[in-house]
């Protein structure tokens, strides 16, 4: 009988999630800031001080967890940040759609990142995109999902490979109907 390998790790991140991570992290620190600011003068400082530590916890969690704080980055590096920061050794990773919170040049940030990775650690990566650039990763096996059925696929195959291709070509050729 063969034996299964299991991950030690694993790891699930929608672009989506991060984005309401950080935008709820902003809304919650302002509040604070504001409440805190509010006892300024009436309440002393030192006090205050040791309010705003307690109130800020996600913020010292996630300077803890990822050694600087989120809200500097972009949103796109702020995403890699998080992902580099959490994949390491023998750990199976989905990412979903990763390509909303990334440009395409941070796209070949990832693909780098992802390429190290499974070269140096024994990591596998289960990537849902439409990204025609995450799908270029070199030796990814592309299944292409529809009513009908699951099918392994070329990336030359693939609907969005063609139509960034068929459009890169001939940009005029499709903005005129529009």
């Amino acid at each position: 009988m063969e034996q299964v390998r299991k991950p030690l790790k694993s790891f699930f991140f929608r672009a989506e999630d991060f984005s309401d991570y950080i935008n709820n992290l902003r809304q919650n620190t302002n509040r604070n800031n504001a409440f805190l600011e509010d006892m300024r003068g009436e309440v002393d400082d030192s006090v205050l001080d040791k309010m705003s530590e307690s109130m800020n916890t996600a913020l010292h969690a996630m300077r803890r967890d990822y050694g600087e704080s989120l809200l500097a980055f972009s949103h796109g590096e702020g995403y890699l940040k998080i992902i580099e920061t959490r994949i390491s050794n023998n750990g199976i990773y989905l990412l979903d759609e990763p390509e909303a919170a990334l440009s395409p040049l941070k796209q070949l940030s990832l693909i780098f990142f992802i390429q190290e990775a499974l070269q140096s650690n024994h990591s596998q990566f289960i990537i849902a995109t439409h990204s025609p650039i995450i799908m270029g990763i070199p030796g990814a096996r592309i299944y292409e999902i529809n009513e009908e059925e699951i099918r392994q696929v070329a990336y030359e195959e693939t609907e969005h490979y063609r139509i960034t291709y068929s459009f890169l070509k001939n940009p005029a050729s499709y903005l005129r109907h529009l």
